[in-house]
Formats: C-alpha cells, sequence, structure tokens
C-alpha cells in the first residue's frame, strides 16, 4: 500500500503534464520498475506506464469537455468524423 500511495499516485499525479512527451525508452524503462515492483511484492497487480496515462488523463479531458467549464470554450469545435455519403 505504501508503494501505491508513493510512487502509483505521484506517477498519476503528474503524468497529465509530461505523459504525452515520454519516450518509447523512459516507458519501457518505468514499465520495467513497475514490473520489479510487482515482482518484488511491493504492489499486488503489474500496473504498466499507458494504464496510468489512461487512468490520470480521462477524467480531466471529460471535465474538461463539460459544457459549464471554463477551459470548455478553449477546446475547437467538434467535427463532423462521418464519411460523406456515396453518391
Amino acid at each position: 500500500m505504501v508503494f501505491v500511495g508513493l510512487i502509483v499516485c505521484r506517477l498519476l499525479c503528474v503524468l497529465p503534464a509530461w505523459g504525452v512527451f515520454v519516450s518509447a525508452g523512459q516507458a519501457s524503462r518505468i514499465d520495467a520498475f513497475l514490473k520489479h515492483a510487482h515482482k518484488w511484492g511491493f504492489c499486488k497487480d503489474i500496473v504498466t506506464l499507458n494504464e496510468i496515462l489512461v487512468m490520470s488523463g480521462s477524467p480531466l479531458f471529460q471535465k474538461v469537455q463539460s459544457p459549464v467549464h471554463c477551459l470548455n470554450s478553449l477546446l475547437p469545435s467538434k467535427k463532423d468524423n462521418r464519411l460523406p455519403a456515396k453518391k
């Protein structure tokens, strides 16, 4: 519980800011660290950096997409991603 409280929670806090800038090599090193932590018994589940990134970014972006959120006006307008109809 201490490992998850200290390490994983810190990763959750900082990933929205710098998670998209992590290179593949850095991500594999962090994943190896988290895998070793599971192997050594510091945490119950094997967690990957990608899973932590998804957990940290989704709720924040969903809140910003709310029409009453103060940052919503800064988002680009929604595009229609449907394919045009064939003639």
